[in-house]
């Protein structure tokens, strides 16, 4: 029996009552937002989509049906084909992968459409049916899209459950123990003075003392934390890779979790009864202490995806905490233990949370180098999975950034961007632009998609490509060869394809619109950073700090080459009055203004417009 309601463009499932949460975030426009200063990043030339088409019960047992899009947004022609594979809670894969046949599309905007339907008699418990999708064009470049859907199976039943009820039902947040886990105590004290410990002296973290002379039960725990590294955009070895900040070797690899805070948490009653942190090795050494109390006890370790000086933390939709866990293990009384490397994902079931935190890591790594952004970068809240915007947002007032669900491993076009937003506005003290974003060239109206070669108002392609190239200073030293910068998820960017060392040139070489492409601001302030001579006057190699400092010498005010200059205001009365304004030559103007010419990197770049 098979029963099923098509409403508004969705289905609604009757039967097992599946929710809403089947939704593709896949749309390619994106809508603006109160508040968001950025409307989102920049598109995928390639995405997929999954939503529930039917329920067939067999013998009493739900068997779902998908349907699968697959949609092409490139002007190349090419191939492209998809895997679908089927996830249990355990992260272990439910049959084999089912790979499509190749697809060829002519360089017009293509769909291809498929179904899928799961094995009938899935047992108890969560599901999540991922689908990752490629294209080969010509020229060697190419896309890659990776999108889930979830679902819940109890007595036979199915369900549909989103994807943060994924994240939070299923074991993708329970570590895997390494065989050095939970080792016997070492330097083990039985016969000191009971009265003699303090609680503290881990090198990240201690535990409190006891009152009133009580002796208190301490001891110390010694590890590791990594998780399984799936995020795209690093510099493959098929290239020349001087100067990365992420080689291939780290992809596909586990890698640590580095700066986060660390909890030892008492089984019997979730009492934190020690704290630290881990290191840039993703090692950590915590001091535990229970007041008046003796004897081993049981204990498990969490860490919580904050950063360990507060500067980014990652977040569910609704703002609540995630937790990463262990399973309870021993911990000796006045004794050392080791609980070994601890492991978060796995190749079949990478965790996405844990990707996003270190792609949020890598960002801020390189955004300590500016005092300004040690002053004013913390407490930036990252919420993971969002819906709220198609291709993520921030809003910079509130250092709040929303990632959608298919953003886990394209860290470059989604946290890094997003971040260097957050880095641009508080560069910027407050600026109010939130009123400006328009990505309708040579339209107005907003609702418009855009892509690193697309033409934009010059404020809205300054600002995507300011955020752009600030996020992709965490992948790319001053010294690398060949950055490039894309929408990939779980894969490099396609050599030669964006490429920021690769600018056409001066104006007369650069095609119809190419001074309104966020690309082209890219280029011009990777030329302007780095200390590659492409072109006989390319002189400057500029420190990362002065690009936030220039922003903050911006004056105040509406007039050109002021900070808000997209507005002008009548008796209280404000509205947009130049869509190229704050732009790459207002940067420039500003730039020259405070001691440094940037001429020939603008120029040698398209010469990115403005007014």
């Amino acid at each position: 029996m098979t029963t099923f309601l098509r409403l508004a463009g969705l289905s609604f499932i009757a039967a097992g009552s599946f929710l809403a949460a089947f939704c593709s975030s896949g749309a390619r426009a994106k809508g603006e937002r109160a508040g968001l200063i950025c409307a989102g990043g920049p598109t995928s030339d390639l995405e997929v989509s999954v939503e529930p088409d039917r329920i067939d019960s067999v013998g009493g047992r739900d068997e779902i049906r998908f349907r699968l899009e697959m949609r092409h947004h490139s002007s190349k022609s090419g191939r492209a084909r998809y895997a679908v594979e089927l996830l249990n809670q355990d992260g272990q894969l439910v049959g084999p992968a089912r790979i499509s046949d190749i697809f060829t599309h002519d360089g017009h905007e293509s769909v291809m459409r498929s179904t899928y339907a799961t094995p009938p008699g899935l047992a108890d418990g969560t599901y999540e049916l991922r689908v990752t999708a490629a294209a080969a064009e010509e020229q060697g470049s190419g896309a890659t899209y990776v999108h889930s859907a979830h679902f819940r199976i109890a007595a036979g039943q199915a369900a549909g459950i989103s994807q943060q009820e994924w994240l939070s039902g299923s074991k993708v947040n329970q570590a895997t123990l390494g065989k050095s886990a939970v080792a016997s105590p070492q330097a083990t004290c039985r016969t000191c003075d009971p009265g003699d410990g303090d609680g503290g002296g881990g090198s990240t973290g201690g535990g409190g003392t006891g009152g009133g002379g009580a002796p208190a039960n301490t001891g110390t725990v010694t590890g590791t934390i990594q998780y399984y590294n799936n995020q795209g955009n690093f510099c493959p070895t098929t290239r020349d890779c001087s100067g990365t900040y992420y080689p291939q070797s780290e992809f596909h690899a586990y890698v640590p979790v580095r700066d986060t805070r660390v909890y030892i948490r008492r089984d019997s009653d979730s009492a934190i009864i020690g704290q630290g942190s881990t290191n840039a090795g993703g090692q950590f050494t915590i001091s535990w202490s229970i007041p008046g109390g003796t004897g081993d006890v049981q204990a498990n370790l969490i860490w919580v995806g904050e950063h360990k000086d507060g500067r980014f933390a990652i977040r569910a939709s609704d703002g609540s905490q995630y937790i990463f866990w262990t399973m309870p293990f021993t911990l000796h009384s006045h004794g050392t233990d080791s609980v070994g490397a601890l492991s978060w994902g796995t190749e079949n079931s990478p965790n996405p949370i844990a990707n996003v935190y270190d792609g949020a890591w890598r960002t801020w790594r390189q955004f300590s180098l500016s005092n300004r952004l040690v002053t004013y970068f913390t407490g930036v809240e990252i919420r993971y999975p969002s819906s709220d915007c198609p291709t993520s947002c921030t809003s910079g007032s509130d250092k709040l950034v929303k990632l959608d669900p298919d953003s886990a491993y394209a860290p470059q076009a989604r946290v890094m961007h997003e971040l260097g937003h957050v880095a641009s506005y508080v560069s910027n003290r407050d600026q109010s632009r939130s009123l400006s974003n328009d990505y309708c060239y040579p339209n107005t109206g907003g609702n418009c998609g855009w892509s690193l070669q697309t033409a934009e108002w010059s404020q809205d392609a300054f600002e995507e490509g300011f955020a752009t190239f600030a996020g992709d200073t965490a992948l790319a030293s001053p010294w690398s060869t060949a950055p490039h910068t894309c929408y990939q998820s779980a894969a490099a960017c396609s050599t030669g394809h964006h490429n920021e060392e690769s600018s056409p040139g001066a104006t007369g070489q650069c095609a119809s619109d190419e001074n309104r492409f966020p690309l082209s601001v890219v280029r011009y302030l990777w030329d302007a950073y780095d200390f590659n001579v492409d072109y006989p006057t390319e002189t400057l190699a500029r420190d990362p700090h002065e690009f936030f400092d220039t922003l903050n010498s911006f004056d105040n005010g509406r007039d050109n080459h002021q900070k808000d200059e997209p507005q002008c205001c009548i008796l209280g009365y404000c509205y947009l009055c130049t869509r190229d304004g704050r732009s790459a030559v207002d940067f420039k103007w500003n730039w020259a203004n405070w001691g440094t010419d940037s001429s020939s990197a603008w120029t040698n770049n398209c010469s990115p417009t403005g007014d």
